[in-house]
């Protein structure tokens, strides 16, 4: 059942005080009125004949149309032979990417298609598919019924619609298999929503080598989404490449690991060390993303292995320290000219042929190096709560969310001192900025060396509507280990951009004499 508008629908028996049953009043077995499901048990030989009603509901509970519907069941003998021992007395089902229920958008005068698969329930069995018969909207084309070649006892067949712009509204796809001995199965009904285009995954980040600790995934969307209307069944599944065996599954319907945004998905899988040398894919249930009108219309899903891939590193190692210089003339009162050099200093994590920094997410760029005469460095050292450590001159997008609410780095300087910039700048419109739900960032800088904590900063605006774009901290600081948390505490969910920076001036020339 599927109702244009999305109003909830239950369905009954018919009343004889309604007039809605004529002679067929009497219930013949169990009926469930949502979803509406009717289980007969045949006591004998011949037809039964079935009157139902099927309403539509308003807020308030309140019955805003009704339309019947009347059937027959014909009972027959059975037909799975007894003496086959390699026959399957257990029906056929469907096992196909869409749930049932699925609500698929498309376009009026352009093609969808869809796959459907079901499944003889028994290994090793001489039961074979038989057919699939369908109920289906005008123009709906069915291709053949084909045997998996590697598994016997799956089969799949292509359903094509290109709907006319007459076809507008709601319609439904329903499918019975029916096995060799006859024996129909549950049948399965996908909705189509004709002039609604689906949401559809624009972007799915990180992808590429990431570290083994890996924890947030993102996906972004072409249109505003919600979470999913069903309650189970909608997962997002991690798969090792060496064995196509699954490793790990996301419940899109937990709020504890899955954040929604209006067209962003992020979802965490905190605590899992991914394996070193291996290469993993994810795949997407239908309905990952929702578009919130008629039906619940489904996002399709990702099937294919090649879409969103990443690898993990076979080891990790820290290279030796790469160092870049530069000539500068610098004129003095007397007009005396110099040379200075500028030298800059920064260690980096390896994996092989590849080199990068420490980080968890995508859009990293290394700018050109501005330290003088002395050497800056970052670099790894042994501190607990460091997870990953950045050179300097590093600028990247990060985000944070309800469950991740900040985000932490650390760096070390190996000079006297040095003048260190750090910057989380909003890179959106503020009116976009406070539209989407997200906050201002707010910046912390600790000493791991003291344990103390040193400054911490936002825009110092504390309007709502217009507190936005930056969050910085300069400041001079001396030789040691240093942590750096930025947290967006007014909302569930923020986007910044981090620019970290570093220089030492040059020394003074003394023109005294």
């Amino acid at each position: 059942m599927a109702d244009s508008d999305g109003d909830p629908l239950r369905c009954r028996w018919g009343r004889k005080e309604n007039q809605e049953c004529g002679s067929i009043c009497s219930p013949k077995g169990l009926l469930t009125p949502d979803p509406c499901e009717l289980t007969y048990n045949a006591t004998r030989l011949g037809y039964a004949a079935v009157a139902l009603v099927i309403e539509d509901f308003d807020s308030n509970n309140k019955v805003l149309s009704s339309i019947p519907l009347q059937f027959l069941i014909r009972i027959v003998n059975q037909t799975v032979s007894q003496n086959n021992s390699t026959s399957c007395s257990r029906l056929p089902v469907y096992v196909g990417n869409r749930p049932q229920g699925a609500c698929i958008g498309v376009k009026s005068n352009s093609s969808v298609t869809e796959q459907v698969q079901f499944r003889i329930p028994c290994p090793n069995t001489s039961t074979t598919l038989a057919n699939i018969l369908t109920v289906s909207p005008p123009g709906m084309i069915r291709g053949p019924i084909i045997r998996d070649s590697s598994d016997l006892n799956l089969y799949s067949m292509e359903i094509r619609w290109t709907p006319e712009s007459d076809q507008y509204g709601v319609h439904q796809l329903c499918l019975t298999p029916v096995d060799s001995q006859q024996q129909a199965g549950s049948q399965v009904c996908l909705v189509f929503q004709v002039d609604t285009d689906p949401p559809r995954f624009v972007r799915m980040h990180p992808t590429g080598i990431v570290p083994d600790n890996q924890s947030t995934w993102i996906i972004e969307v072409d249109r505003d989404i919600a979470p999913p209307r069903r309650s189970i069944g909608v997962n997002i599944r991690f798969f090792k490449r060496s064995n196509n065996q699954e490793v790990y599954r996301v419940d899109v319907t937990s709020p504890s690991v899955v954040c929604y945004a209006p067209r962003r998905i992020a979802f965490y899988t905190f605590g899992y060390i991914w394996s070193k040398g291996e290469e993993y894919y994810i795949l997407l249930d239908s309905g990952v993303a929702t578009i919130n009108e008629s039906c619940g219309i489904e996002s399709a899903p990702v099937t294919d292995k090649n879409v969103w891939t990443f690898q993990i590193p076979t080891q990790t190692t820290i290279l030796p320290s790469t160092t870049t210089s530069n000539s500068y003339l610098i004129t003095t009162e007397k007009g005396t000219t110099i040379i200075a050099e500028k030298t800059v200093q920064s260690t980096m994590i390896a994996t092989p042929k590849t080199v990068q920094s420490t980080v968890t997410t995508t859009q990293i760029t290394s700018k050109s190096p501005t330290a003088t005469m002395q050497t800056i460095t970052s670099s790894a050292s042994p501190i607990a709560a460091c997870h990953q450590w950045f050179p300097f001159n590093t600028i990247l997008n990060l985000s944070t969310n309800v469950e991740h609410p900040t985000f932490t780095f650390c760096f070390s300087v190996n000079t006297i001192f040095a003048d260190v910039t750090i910057a989380a700048n909003t890179w959106v419109p503020c009116s976009s900025w406070k539209n989407s739900g997200a906050s201002d960032p707010l910046i912390e800088l600790h000493s791991e060396n003291v344990k103390q904590l040193l400054a911490k900063n936002d825009d110092g605006n504390s309007i709502p509507s217009i507190n936005c774009y930056a969050s910085v901290l300069s400041y001079r600081l001396p030789r040691g280990d240093y942590r750096v948390v930025i947290r967006n505490p007014k909302c569930a969910y923020g986007y910044c951009e981090l620019r970290f920076l570093a220089e030492v001036p040059f020394a003074r020339i003394d023109n005294s004499t």
